[in-house]
């Protein structure tokens, strides 16, 4: 947990003004593995961000020698798979479909429609009655969110 520390010292100085890190994950044996950098941004990350991040922290670690054998380093934005961990990227997806795991074990998916400081809007659709489409908004305190990940949804046409 100290190594992730001192990573994250070290990542902090290169994000440009509207890039934040959302999490550092080490995969492996101490002082070697993989290392997975995750850096997310207001406006949107490129494969240019996470390759300039990527070049100068590797410069950073080698410097620091923290690492005791050979480690992968990969920096990128949290994919699809990834919970959205901080309130900072509820902001970017407003108008996309999340499912959300409450801290009581029950879950909601719904569209995202607003964030503010304390808590979440998310607006759920259902059928009522002979095909109405009936819409209900939800309002859910970040503490009440245990895991929220963003929904990919196809259709059929």
């Amino acid at each position: 947990m100290e190594l992730m520390v001192e990573i994250e010292k070290l990542v902090e100085p290169l994000l440009e003004k509207d890039q934040f890190l959302v999490n550092i994950i080490h995969k492996g044996g101490s002082g070697s593995g993989k290392l997975l950098v995750l850096v997310d941004s207001d406006s949107g990350l490129t494969i240019d961000d996470c390759a300039r991040i990527s070049r100068k922290l590797s410069v950073e670690l080698e410097n620091h020698n923290y690492f005791d054998s050979n480690y992968l380093l990969e920096v990128s934005s949290p994919g699809i798979d990834q919970p959205l961990q901080l309130n900072r990227q509820y902001f970017k997806n407003i108008g996309k479909n999340l499912q959300i795991h409450l801290q009581d074990g029950k879950e909601i998916e719904g569209k995202l429609t607003e964030v503010q400081k304390d808590f979440i809007r998310i607006e759920k659709s259902f059928l009522s009655g002979k095909k109405k489409i009936k819409k209900e908004t939800l309002t859910v305190s970040f503490e009440n969110i245990r895991l929220a990940k963003v929904l990919v949804l196809f259709n059929n046409y």
